[in-house]
């Protein structure tokens, strides 16, 4: 399945890496989150209180979605920018 771009900075950071960002595009608010260093820790430790952290962003910045809609939205940039599976946000073990 192809990620569909809401703007125009979403379209170009779909195409490589981009840096802009407009208020008011949801995609752009989960994009923010899914580079930011809540995601970062949420991924990194896996521990409790930054999965609490990475819930409270999604639920601040993308207060029209649903909680398990605004986290799918950031996974999908999330996996975007690593180039990772659909499975990914796992602990990378070195082993398939």
């Amino acid at each position: 399945m192809t990620q569909q771009a809401e703007c125009e900075d979403c379209a170009r950071a779909l195409a490589g890496l981009w840096l802009g960002y407009r208020a008011g595009c949801t995609s752009c608010a989960a994009r923010a989150i899914a580079r930011s260093p809540t995601m970062f820790d949420a991924a990194a430790s896996r521990a409790p209180a930054a999965i609490t952290a990475l819930r409270e962003a999604c639920t601040r910045a993308l207060p029209t979605l649903p909680l398990e809609q605004a986290r799918a939205e950031v996974m999908r940039w999330w996996r975007h920018d690593k180039g990772a599976p659909a499975t990914a946000l796992k602990r990378d073990t070195g082993t398939p």
